[in-house]
């Protein structure tokens, strides 16, 4: 009789769904590769960094300067078509004409004193100073701190003082002649009071047309700081003479 085998431990297996391949591959490490990518993609957006769309690391020296000549240049046109707009706007404005710079104003100063002021009246040389023109420079360029002055010559001359010629003697000094009446003292003067104010000089009444105003400098509006000085000047009188004659009161 032949023998009877024990049957062999039988394994169960159970079922398990299958899941499509790429499921299959993605496993525990999936949350780990969407991290990775999302730190990537932040990484990659932050790195490029831009100052007017041009990377910085193409930010040289070079192009700094190159972009700095523009901004100034466009400011400079745009005070230029502000002043414009403000010549042609205003009724009481002054026609435009050609800036007066250095030998040019010294040629219109020299026709002027030749002649002889109208009947009763005389003339006085002041000269401005622009004590903020240096630093202007030094900001914003050269162009913007010209600009400047070139708005302060037209304060002057839209102020109604009876000013001619006016305009830039050289660097931060404007030239303005201005023809004023003759004062008589009276024969028996009244005592003046003391809250009565002293009258106002011509380097007054120049200063109180260019001080406290509002300025565009580089699209900033500011306030200039000025120093102010006048000469009574006469006929016949040279106008490198006269300009000294000023200029001697200001150091003084």
């Amino acid at each position: 009789m032949s023998e009877i085998t024990k049957p062999a431990n039988v394994t169960q297996v159970q079922w398990q769904e299958e899941k499509p391949r790429d499921e299959q591959h993605r496993g525990e490490h999936a949350p780990n590769k969407v991290a990775e990518t999302y730190e990537e993609s932040a990484y990659a957006f932050n790195d490029k960094i831009t100052i007017l769309g041009i990377p910085i690391d193409l930010m040289t020296t070079q192009v700094q300067a190159t972009i700095g000549g523009l901004v100034a240049e466009v400011d400079h046109l745009k005070t230029k078509v502000k002043r414009y707009e403000g010549g042609q706007g205003g009724k009481a404005a002054a026609p435009t004409s050609a800036l007066l710079t250095g030998e040019q104003y010294i040629a219109a100063l020299d026709q002027a004193l030749s002649e002889p002021p109208p009947h009763g009246m005389h003339r006085q040389l002041a000269l401005i100073v622009v004590n903020t023109y240096e630093d202007i420079r030094k900001s914003s360029g050269v162009l913007a701190a010209n600009s400047a002055l070139a708005d302060v010559v037209m304060e002057i001359t839209n102020a109604g003082l009876s000013v001619t010629p006016v305009g830039i003697v050289g660097g931060p000094t404007i030239g303005a002649l201005l023809t004023e009446p003759d004062v008589m003292e009276p024969k028996n003067p009244k005592p003046s009071k003391p809250e009565d104010p002293p009258p106002l000089t011509t380097a007054d009444k120049v200063r109180a047309a260019v001080d406290q105003k509002t300025y565009t400098v580089s699209g900033i509006d500011m306030h200039l700081s000025f120093t102010v000085a006048a000469v009574r000047v006469v006929t016949g009188q040279s106008a490198l003479q006269a300009i000294g004659q000023v200029d001697h009161v200001l150091r003084s």
